[in-house]
């Protein structure tokens, strides 16, 4: 494996990559850090819509960046994305490689030829009918994952591996993490949120959920007839709290539209803790990890806290890795929109 990969992560709004050297190592060395922004028509829902509209981007990144590798690891984590927890007979990695796609095509929402799968063995155990595998399925539209693929080899770029968003997350924060147990990882990009809990630093447990910072700002433009960077300012100035007495009709407005939508998310996020709480009795969830742009959203972790019960809180990994070249002197804040690049790079290294 290359000693310096790239992880790319490619977003609604923008394209980040990280260069990180020896990432096999106890203390991988972050060295380089850019982002170039996306017209609105490059990808949409998470899927790549127009491959050389991204890669044209994906060259401009280089050159701004000025990568010394072109091994890049890429990340999927749109709506589309599969992930369910399986239970399946025990059998060689062979086997499971060549059998996999029989074993769960029931459970997948599309035809397993159409798929790209991956899955994780987590624990071995015995069901009725014998020894058994408990582990993770994930599966991607393949023409989802061809179409990341190809954008990058159009920009002359060399993809070593596709990985989970959650799981790039989860890499990356559960290093700052000092607590034992099972954590929720809660990653609220623009239109998907990713909940990956990890137990001891490993992830057992994906879900995706449908909603993002985005559909707060959609929900305000149609509602109050405003523009996109109207709405993100209102988003932003009024965060997510109870509306004040005496507010305006369009202030009330406001307030009530970013509760509704936002609370949609937190119920969610909520119910998915939950559900792995009641399966999981002896793997208690001891906190949660915010991450993503999503997540800043003024009041949206005391609203967390409050939903879930449990500790939130945002974590700073920069302290974890090297720094050299021009990230040397970044600050923690400059680290959250590495997060999933810097996860995939990491990744990487397997």
């Amino acid at each position: 494996m290359a000693k310096t990969v790239v992880g790319l992560d490619v977003g609604s709004r923008s394209v980040r990559a990280v260069e990180v050297s020896n990432p096999r190592s106890a203390r991988p060395s972050v060295g380089r850090f850019a982002e170039f922004p996306l017209s609105g028509s490059v990808t949409s829902a998470g899927d790549v819509t127009d491959q050389a509209g991204l890669a044209s981007a994906l060259k401009q990144l280089w050159r701004n960046g000025k990568f010394s590798s072109k091994n890049v690891m890429l990340g999927i984590g749109g709506v589309r994305v599969f992930a369910r927890d399986v239970e399946l007979p025990q059998m060689s990695p062979q086997q499971l490689k060549q059998s996999l796609q029989y074993h769960v095509q029931d459970l997948l929402p599309m035809p397993a030829s159409d798929a790209v799968m991956d899955f994780v063995p987590l624990r071995d155990g015995t069901g009725p009918a014998g020894p058994v595998v408990t582990g993770l399925l994930v599966a991607a539209p393949k023409s989802s994952v061809m179409a990341l693929v190809n954008s990058a080899r159009l920009a002359g770029l060399n993809p070593i591996g596709v990985d989970l968003v959650a799981f790039a997350v989860a890499r990356v924060q559960s290093r700052a993490v000092a607590a034992h147990g099972s954590v929720a990882f809660v990653d609220i990009g623009a239109g998907t949120t990713s909940v990956a809990i990890a137990s001891e630093g490993v992830p057992v447990f994906i879900r995706m959920v449908p909603l993002g910072g985005d559909d707060v700002t959609r929900a305000l433009m149609r509602r109050l007839d405003l523009s996109e960077s109207a709405a993100e300012t209102a988003k932003r100035a009024t965060g997510f709290r109870q509306v004040p007495a005496g507010a305006t009709p369009e202030q009330t407005t406001t307030g009530e539209t970013i509760n509704q939508v936002a609370g949609e998310l937190l119920t969610s996020i909520r119910t998915t803790v939950q559900y792995y709480t009641s399966n999981n009795l002896g793997a208690p969830i001891t906190s949660i990890v915010l991450s993503g742009g999503g997540a800043r959203l003024d009041g949206l972790a005391l609203g967390l806290r409050e939903y879930t019960r449990l500790d939130v809180a945002f974590v700073d990994p920069s302290s974890t890795f090297d720094q050299n070249g021009p990230v040397r002197n970044s600050r923690p804040q400059d680290w959250e929109p590495m997060t999933v690049a810097l996860g995939l790079a990491l990744g990487g290294s397997k």
